[in-house]
């Protein structure tokens, strides 16, 4: 029945649901992700998405299984030698999970469908793309940006891989940083809360409810009597923050648990409230300043957010309304929770009232926005996130005409104190790709002689390490003939690497949970040793 299959589902999925909740969960079953190339590296990343649960999936390869398939990639059989790969891997990847409601196949060349029809990428919610050729990738990059669908890029060559992701703008509301930041708002504590630390008369209580008292309660009443004891005025310099914390243990009738975590806690009772970085740049955006109908339900609630901080709020941002776990009764406990619950569900209300006025101005629905994601939302204003990518017609220099476009970038790279070789090696790959744009094969690959590509390799490693303003031996001998022996070959261990990294970077993208990689992650297998460039 349905009912026991969604019982099935609930037990199958139980460890994920824990980890990105029920909206994430229903935001893989609703995607439908397209696989160009069925090889190692696009079997793996397929696998690491199939079992979670995508809703379905599309594999285009126009290749038949071939022996050499049988030793590198996991998800064809002896039996699949001469047949399909992109029907075989499909087919075999759908045995992992009968709740991904279908797989397709696509049995033409990734580069032939493009040629085609590059607006095919439309009809899918992430496009990943492996082991295609430069000539091939800019214009499906093209299409993928014009059409806002996710790309994601995956490459192996030897010991070697490389993921390029390109999105247009990537929103967080739940960036699950890990170690989120407490809100108690101390330093300018709220009415509610005000009140409820009046009502503890410290010395009317005894020794067992003293050494309850909550730590929040504790540090106002500490701060209130430095207050009273400096002209009104709250710990600045580092001396009298010091003398402010042996202050709060001062209070102490003994070595109480509550005391060492309000001394351990001291420095949120004077810390005013600073909106991140990370938000204020959200707030301050053109899409969050005006909305239209065409605004996403992201900047709906960010341009509600800026109303209520520029009036409810005060500048501040509504409150997230958890109290973290502290040594209290549970009556106490729960008389500070209820004061924070009812403070964040009014800030909840008063940012209400500015959404439903953005919608209807629009001529959208009031409830075109849920109350539950307007609560998710609230309770996540402190980890707000927007990321924009830099296009791949931008690093391969379209954009202007030259390479050198990449050189502003290069710097971050620091190839002096980065782990070994790691800046090096993009390059070098980036010099392999054009080597195949020239040659119609990788250095190396479908050679006898496989050292008279050394010398045609280094042609194209020097004309880019100048174009990008480098000496033009930057990149050793060692790394050109290291990627020549490579010989464009796919190794299963480096794929399931990739794959997994490429699989979990994409469940980000679909759950719009996690800060998402920027913009390109490189593994080095030779030394166990991986980066991330921003190009």
């Amino acid at each position: 029945t349905m009912e026991a299959s969604s019982d099935n589902k609930s037990k199958k999925y139980d460890r994920q649901l824990r980890l990105w909740g029920a909206d994430g969960q229903a935001a893989l079953e609703g995607a439908h992700i397209c696989l160009l190339g069925a090889g190692p590296a696009g079997s793996e990343t397929m696998k690491n998405l199939v079992l979670p649960g995508i809703g379905e999936f599309t594999v285009v390869d126009g290749e038949k299984v071939v022996q050499g398939d049988l030793g590198s990639n996991f998800f064809v059989e002896v039996d699949s030698v001469g047949k399909s790969r992109a029907a075989e891997v499909a087919r075999l990847l759908h045995e992992l999970n009968n709740f991904v409601k279908a797989a397709h196949h696509i049995e033409k060349s990734p580069a032939a469908l493009i040629a085609e029809n590059p607006d095919f990428v439309k009809d899918y919610t992430v496009v990943v793309a492996t082991e295609l050729g430069e000539a091939a990738l800019l214009p499906l990059a093209a299409s993928c940006e014009l059409h806002n669908v996710p790309l994601v890029v995956v490459q192996t060559n030897g010991l070697l891989g490389i993921m390029r992701i390109q999105n247009t703008e990537h929103t967080i509301i739940e960036s699950k940083p890990d170690f989120p930041a407490s809100d108690l708002r101390l330093g300018n504590p709220f009415p509610g809360l005000v009140k409820l630390a009046d009502s503890f008369v410290l010395n009317d209580l005894d020794s067992s409810e003293y050494s309850h008292v909550p730590f929040p309660v504790l540090l106002l009443k500490a701060l209130a009597i430095w207050k009273k004891n400096h002209n009104d005025t709250v710990p600045v310099s580092r001396q009298d923050r010091d003398l402010f914390k042996e202050s709060v243990l001062q209070l102490a009738r003994k070595d109480d648990i509550n005391f060492a975590e309000a001394y351990q806690h001291a420095h949120l009772a004077y810390k005013k409230f600073e909106i991140p970085y990370e938000v204020s740049t959200i707030l301050d955006s053109d899409k969050a300043a005006s909305v239209t109908s065409d605004s996403s339900k992201f900047w709906f609630l960010a341009h509600a957010l800026k109303k209520f901080v520029a009036a409810e709020g005060n500048g501040e941002l509504p409150l997230m309304g958890s109290v973290p776990d502290m040594h209290s009764t549970t009556k106490y406990f729960v008389d500070l929770q209820t004061v924070y619950k009812t403070k964040a569900n009014e800030d909840k209300a008063a940012l209400t009232a500015h959404l439903v006025t953005a919608l209807t101005s629009v001529g959208l629905p009031a409830d075109h926005i849920s109350t539950d994601e307007i609560t998710k939302f609230c309770k996540n204003t402190l980890f707000l996130m927007v990321t924009r990518y830099r296009s791949i017609a931008a690093e391969y220099g379209l954009e202007s005409g030259a390479e050198s476009l990449f050189v502003e970038n290069l710097p971050n790279l620091d190839f002096q104190t980065m782990q070994p070789g790691n800046g090096l090696w993009y390059i070098a790959l980036r010099a392999a790709s054009k080597f195949q744009l020239k040659h119609g094969r990788y250095p190396g690959e479908n050679t006898e002689d496989h050292l008279a590509d050394i010398p045609l390799l280094k042609e194209e490693v020097a004309t880019l390490t100048k174009a990008f303003g480098f000496e033009e031996d930057v990149v050793s001998d060692d790394h050109i003939g290291e990627l020549v022996r490579f010989g464009n070959s796919h190794i299963h261990n480096i794929a399931a690497v990739m794959g997994g990294t490429a699989s979990q970077e994409i469940i980000k993208i679909l759950t719009h949970q996690w800060q998402v990689m920027n913009n390109t992650w490189l593994f080095n297998g030779i030394r166990s040793s991986s980066a991330v460039f921003e190009v």
